[in-house]
């Protein structure tokens, strides 16, 4: 039985937060449909050598290894020439040549922080990123597409061309003067959480203010990161978990000889993690800005448009007008929007069932909640 076990190389960095997650999904799969066996790269301090060695790569083969899933690495291509049943979560380049690919959806991750930004009342933006990585650069486009889809326009950081000016010993002053000339209030979208770092460092350097003058929003949210910033960032949130359990059930299928039509797994942004990095509201209007900040606070539960007037001393038809001017929706359209938020965020925090959250949060019909659901999320609760 033992000789039936399939032996798994897994070649995923476990000190960022996405690779946790691959490892936790992975791992997820095996405990259900293992057992499985693994064999991970033994940490730095044990293995101070190149671990892709030719040596090691030899008693790898001879360990009798029947599949892989990797980031991509260095010696992506050695690992690939073991010819095996591989998986890669590509990072330097958009494809490699593996049996199947973790794909992140980067330009949605950009147009969610974009929606983020824009719902917070922004009329100034910019984005800092990596030049040379792909994903920046879709993140970019993704922001960008969405900003300018709202009629605004975005600043975009450009590097210095050279490698030795972008070593960030050099590159700090140049992101740091970068900042300085940027109009303000601005909502600013960072690549990833490394680069956020980057920008609250520079900012502190300026004398910058976040989130008063710089509202700052990244991606990947890799919790670690962005609660050890001061302040702690918002960040858009990728189910890698999800990913991770698929790419196992694809490996699985792929050392069983299946025949499989979509080897790509797609890893989506589900939604906003918004913390001290974003919390303000760039709305000129006082009580508009104090009716979104009672829709947020009293999201838990039912609320009608008439209430939340009633709550900023104004007339319903004054704060609706008003309301428009500025965000360019309804009341009741921001009370559904922030209330199918708080359902979406519980269905991921919470292990309580679509019945339950809506029992939880005053939604007394389910078909009409999961419509609502649907309406703005473009899912079923289920689904989602």
């Amino acid at each position: 039985v033992m000789n039936n076990i399939p032996k798994v190389i897994l070649l995923i960095e476990p000190s960022r937060g996405f690779g946790r997650a691959l490892l936790r999904g992975i791992a997820r799969y095996a405990q259900q449909h293992g057992p499985w066996n693994f064999y991970h790269t033994p940490a730095f301090y044990l293995h101070p050598q190149d671990p892709f060695s030719p040596g090691e790569l030899a008693r790898l083969k001879k360990w009798g290894a029947t599949g892989i899933i990797m980031r991509e690495i260095p010696h992506h291509n050695d690992i690939l020439a073991l010819h095996l049943p591989t998986i890669a979560s590509t990072y330097a380049h958009e494809h490699v040549s593996a049996d199947g690919e973790i794909y992140v959806d980067n330009y949605g991750i950009g147009v969610m922080a974009a929606d983020h930004l824009l719902k917070r009342g922004f009329r100034q933006f910019a984005f800092c990123g990596f030049d040379e990585f792909f994903w920046s650069r879709q993140r970019s486009a993704g922001f960008c597409d969405s900003i300018k889809k709202a009629g605004f326009k975005v600043t975009v950081y450009s590097q210095p061309s050279d490698a030795e000016s972008r070593q960030w010993d050099k590159e700090q002053a140049i992101l740091t003067q970068w900042l300085h000339e940027l109009t303000k209030p601005i909502g600013l979208m960072a690549c990833i959480d490394e680069r956020s770092e980057h920008v609250v460092e520079a900012c502190c350097n300026a004398g910058i203010r976040i989130p008063e003058e710089i509202a700052l929003i990244s991606g990947d949210n890799d919790e670690l990161i962005c609660e050890l910033a001061n302040p702690p960032i918002s960040s858009v949130a990728i189910n890698g978990i999800n990913a991770g359990y698929r790419a196992a059930e694809l490996l699985d299928k792929l050392m069983h000889g299946k025949k499989i039509d979509d080897r790509r797994i797609t890893v989506s942004p589900t939604h906003v993690v918004t913390r001290h990095s974003t919390n303000i509201l760039a709305i000129e209007d006082r009580e508009v800005s104090l009716a979104l900040e009672y829709i947020q606070r009293n999201a838990n539960n039912p609320m009608q448009v008439d209430e939340v007037a009633q709550a900023v001393c104004l007339s319903r038809r004054t704060l609706e007008r008003r309301f428009r001017a500025m965000l360019h929706r309804s009341v009741l359209n921001e009370i559904n929007r922030v209330r199918i938020d708080r359902f979406a965020r519980m269905l991921i925090d919470t292990d309580l069932s679509v019945t339950q959250l809506a029992l939880v949060l005053g939604h007394p019909h389910l078909a009409n909640v999961s419509r609502l659901f649907h309406r703005y999320k473009h899912l079923s609760p289920q689904e989602y």
